[in-house]
């Protein structure tokens, strides 16, 4: 492309845009009397000026994967561009994207968490509501939210001990709002009609009497509301570890746009997304869920383990490290120690497990001095589903295990090396349920 002379370049222009010192005021009412150089000046900014998105994994309903940049999405269509060019996908077919290769963090310890009526998630750093609107500190949601949208209410960690009553409360749909309490690992409840939440207190009718608990004292609050049921629409997870399900969602420059029943319209931005789950909640990653592992034994009695079980990264790195299995690195799934007992609540809500199982081979160059090997064993509701033995240099095995109607599933991994519990690390890869 040829310039005139006298012009500026599109660089020195740039330059200009940019506050370059070097530029001059000649250079600059040039420009602004071209307004073709100024057009193709700011077009030029704005190329320069573009930063790739993270990568993402497409996952299909289908189970086949692609890998790219997102380019577009809309309501019908996801646009990637990768090494083999630029791929669409119809919405229909998508099942998640991934937008990170590492799990999110857990709720924060600190933070009120709120769970909706329509399912979505979010963390609070304080909460308090006349009983009609709350007034929420989040970076998702700066604005008061409706109480009538609002389902539960948790001031408090959910530690895997009392993870399961606490559900229980849930799915009782009681007729009376509940105001819970925790001593020790026991819950415990005083059914009502909750009011307003200050700093210190929570406002309480209990059969006409009007009863006022220390906030500190209170676990969490369960709403007389329809409980979320099965999820709908596209689950929106951010790195914070917040979920928000959305209606709909569409990228909008470096931010995605996102729908709600319960919180309108919320923009996230692309780098703070981890993912979207197009499946309605159909597929759970293992390493996401609660589990019990109090049943787990050490192989060797005279060499007690403090730690049997991992999620998404070998026990002891801190959780920096991917899962290796064979020669392929995971981000997600979940790590074993021989004598791992694992107990997992289904409630019948799943089909079929899926995983890559193996040995991690983290520790690879000093297996064939000990030649460890292991038994897995699923079984679901007392019924073996799964049970194979595997040495440190089998093959990682494609894992796919029917657990309709399982109502408790226990993963169980044995000793059988002549060196008992010595590198006898095995994992799930990317280890699923799906609905």
């Amino acid at each position: 492309m040829r310039y005139n002379a006298g012009c500026l370049s599109p660089v020195n222009s740039v330059n200009v845009l940019l506050g370059d010192h070097r530029s001059t005021e000649l250079e600059m009412d040039r420009m602004w009397k071209n307004p073709w150089m100024l057009s193709l000046a700011l077009s030029v900014l704005a190329a320069g000026m573009a930063t790739a998105g993270p990568p993402v994994t497409l996952t299909r309903l289908n189970g086949s994967s692609l890998q790219g940049e997102l380019v577009s999405l809309t309501e019908s269509e996801v646009e990637l561009s990768g090494d083999s060019g630029t791929q669409k996908v119809p919405t229909d077919e998508v099942m998640r994207i991934d937008v990170r290769d590492i799990a999110p963090p857990g709720p924060n310890a600190e933070a009120v968490v709120v769970t909706m009526v329509d399912g979505s998630q979010i963390q609070l750093s304080n909460l308090t509501t006349d009983g009609t609107t709350a007034s929420s500190q989040s970076p998702l949601v700066n604005d008061s939210v409706s109480m009538r949208q609002v389902s539960t209410i948790r001031f408090r960690p959910l530690e895997d001990s009392i993870a399961s009553t606490w559900q229980d409360f849930i799915d009782r749909n009681a007729r009376d709002d509940l105001l819970v309490t925790r001593r020790g690992d026991v819950l415990d409840y005083v059914a009502g009609s909750v009011g307003s939440i200050t700093e210190d207190k929570v406002a309480m009718v209990v059969r006409g009497r009007e009863l006022a608990a220390p906030r500190e004292r209170v676990f969490g609050i369960i709403y007389a509301r329809d409980q979320p049921g099965r999820k709908q629409g596209i689950a929106a997870r951010t790195l914070a570890g917040d979920t928000l399900q959305a209606k709909s969602v569409r990228l909008n420059g470096e931010n995605l746009e996102l729908t709600t029943a319960s919180l309108g319209t919320v923009t996230i931005p692309q780098s703070d997304l981890h993912s979207l789950d197009y499946g309605g909640g159909r597929i759970r990653f293992l390493a996401d869920l609660p589990f019990d592992a109090s049943e787990s034994k050490s192989p060797d009695a005279e060499a007690p383990i403090v730690w049997f079980v991992s999620a998404n990264s070998p026990a002891g790195t801190g959780g920096q490290a991917p899962l290796r299995l064979g020669d392929r690195e995971f981000r997600r799934g979940l790590w074993l120690h021989s004598g791992a007992s694992v107990r997992y609540r289904l409630n019948r809500e799943f089909t079929q497990l899926r995983a890559l199982a193996g040995f991690d081979l983290t520790h690879v160059t000093r297996m064939p001095q000990f030649e460890p090997r292991v038994a897995l064993r699923i079984v679901g509701d007392g019924k073996e589903l799964y049970q194979k033995e595997f040495s440190w240099n089998d093959e990682p095995q494609p894992l796919e295990v029917d657990v309709t109607d399982v109502r408790e599933l226990v993963i169980e991994v044995r000793s059988l090396g002549g060196r008992q519990g010595i590198l006898e690390h095995f994992a799930l890869a990317d280890a699923q349920l799906i609905q």
